[in-house]
């Protein structure tokens, strides 16, 4: 086989089945190496070791169940490692990249990681371990992560990072460090927080869990987007926000709110966006809320009377109105449309319970005044639908592309960069 000595190279979309040390005799200079969407389907000892000065690894979406423990050994200078969409179900060794930074093993059938793999590998960064099937309750790794990525495993473990995902992982306590900035926390267990007193908290995403106190997390004190919906929280008071003066997008959809109080938002000088539906509030007084409030939400609160006329003066700057699901009368639904519309203010119908086939106005349900007629009012949504661009996973996922883009924007054109030795390797590996 022709030897060769590109920069960069790629064989994408393939049939390569088998990577062999010979493939890279003479790869002294090549430093990225994307293989992803083939057939590999294992990785043997020392691969890789004609290629010294790799940094970059994809072998995405292939079909490899065994990793050799020495298939990455003699590559010091590798710093992305990218194992997504495979079927390896075990990595029970040490890796011994000491300049590895980017480590992605998404989306395979992971059950045992041994709890030492990252040991010396201290420059690292970013992992992402999510959609698996580890059960693990320890992980060593040497100092912070700016991107940790544990969501959709039987359990999961917290490591200190600036930016957490451990989503629907059957975590039970939550750990706030001092760095972190952005957790996706939603769909566990979590009963107990515990949060450090010098935290920077700016994003914390809670929903679906078992949480019943705020009373740790009024020291959120930079927080800007907080999400509690689908909790029951027993405790939320006047002053339960008072040093949560950064906040700007609030969701309190099903979590347990009894009341609305003179004071509970007066703190909130940033609000923007707040979600309190599904409480069975009785009375809302907008009053009571900051004026900064552009898009606000009140379905499923059995409200029969609330008062919009004021609304130009009490909520200058609100937008969008959502109020489907309650218990207004059709008249009072048409006062509230009218006096909407004249502001210029959107009346936002909930999808999942807007009527079609009875009384509604705009689909939204009603009766007449004076009808002793009853509204079943439907059950909370099964997934908050008010919810804003996610930044934390777009965050993660634009790191995620531009991981990649050194090697992509490559393979467009890899046919006259990689000299003729790609020829010589497709012609040994078709099936």
């Amino acid at each position: 086989m022709t030897e060769f000595d590109p920069t960069v190279f790629g064989m994408i979309n393939g049939s390569l089945k088998t990577l062999n040390i010979a493939d890279f005799t003479g790869a002294t200079h090549l430093t990225e190496f994307n293989a992803s969407y083939n057939r590999i389907e294992k990785l043997e000892p020392n691969v890789f070791i004609y290629a010294p000065n790799i940094e970059s690894i994809d072998l995405s979406n292939n079909r490899i169940v065994e990793v050799s423990e020495y298939a990455f050994s003699n590559i010091p200078e590798l710093e992305v490692l990218i194992l997504s969409n495979n079927l390896i179900m075990k990595l029970d060794f040490k890796l011994k990249l000491i300049n590895l930074r980017v480590f992605m093993v998404s989306n395979n059938s992971l059950i045992h990681l041994n709890e030492n793999v990252f040991d010396q590998s201290a420059r690292l960064t970013d992992m992402f371990l999510n959609n698996n099937k580890l059960n693990i309750s320890k992980l060593k790794v040497n100092g912070y992560l700016d991107a940790f990525d544990m969501s959709n495993n039987p359990t999961s473990i917290y490591l200190d990072s600036k930016s957490v995902k451990i989503s629907n992982s059957n975590v039970k306590v939550l750990n706030i460090s001092k760095i972190a900035v952005r957790i996706d926390a939603s769909n566990n267990q979590i009963g107990s927080i515990v949060v450090h007193p010098e935290n920077g908290l700016i994003e914390l995403i809670l929903s679906r869990n078992n949480y019943t106190t705020i009373q740790n997390l009024t020291a959120l004190k930079s927080i800007e987007k907080l999400d509690l919906s689908f909790n029951q929280i027993t405790d939320i008071s006047v002053k339960s926000f008072s040093q949560m003066s950064q906040l700007k997008w609030l969701n309190l959809e099903n979590s347990g709110l009894k009341i609305i109080d003179f004071g509970m938002f007066s703190h909130q000088r940033s609000l923007t966006w707040l979600d309190i539906s599904y409480n069975d509030l009785k009375v809302i007084n907008f009053n009571m809320l900051t004026d900064t409030i552009h898009y606000l939400f009140i379905e499923g609160n059995a409200l029969t009377n609330t008062d919009v006329s004021d609304t130009v003066s009490t909520l200058p700057n609100l937008r969008v109105l959502g109020l489907s699901n309650n218990k207004f009368s059709c008249e009072k639904l048409v006062e509230i449309r009218k006096i909407l519309k004249t502001n210029s203010i959107e009346m936002h119908v909930d999808e999942q319970v807007m009527v079609k086939f009875s009384r509604n106005i705009n689909g939204i349900a009603c009766v007449n005044e004076n009808s002793t007629e009853i509204i079943e009012l439907g059950t909370p949504k099964l997934l908050p639908i008010h919810t804003s661009n996610n930044h934390f996973i777009e965050a993660i996922h634009q790191k995620i592309k531009e991981i990649e883009a050194n090697i992509r924007v490559h393979s467009e054109s890899l046919n006259e960069n990689s000299i003729n030795s790609k020829d010589d390797i497709l012609s040994m590996k078709q099936e």
